[in-house]
């Protein structure tokens, strides 16, 4: 990146807010990592998120705070374990892990990355322990909403 890109990307700090109002039905339970695909921007920024690959293409290195929240239903079996995660190119990053569970849940967590400009970043869940029955959430009648959001952390 030049300079005059490096400052007018300063100017405008990568920021972005995503959502989906598709549920998705067996995407997980079998230990199968899903893609959470966010249809729908809020905003961002920096048109740095593509809603075609669901991907984050970081447009500036430095660190960024990302905040994840995922609304998901068993299917009706108990599951051993579940994460939710944020890939890094073909790294993931735990930011939550729990056990045993049944029932419709939500789970939120956030994480602070370093990251190099041109990192592609996905965020997933993965759950475990039975069949691949589990729904992830979109908005709608569940009230159970899964969102992405992502901000720039300039240094101090």
């Amino acid at each position: 990146m030049n300079i005059n890109n490096a400052i007018n990307m300063r100017r405008l700090t990568p920021a972005f807010a995503l959502w989906t109002n598709v549920s998705f039905g067996s995407a997980t339970g079998d230990g199968t990592i899903f893609t959470l695909e966010f249809n729908r921007v809020t905003y961002d920024i920096t048109s740095s998120y593509n809603t075609s690959t669901y991907e984050f293409t970081v447009p500036l290195a430095g660190r960024y705070l990302f905040n994840l929240s995922c609304g998901y239903g068993d299917g009706g079996a108990t599951l051993d374990k579940g994460y939710l995660y944020i890939s890094v190119n073909a790294d993931r990053y735990i930011l939550q892990e729990w056990n045993a569970y049944n029932g419709d849940k939500t789970r939120s967590s956030s994480l602070i990355l370093d990251l190099a400009e041109s990192d592609i970043i996905k965020p997933q869940i993965e759950l475990d322990g039975g069949p691949k029955a589990a729904t992830v959430f979109g908005q709608g009648p569940t009230g159970i909403p899964t969102t992405f959001s992502g901000v720039y952390l300039p240094a101090i």
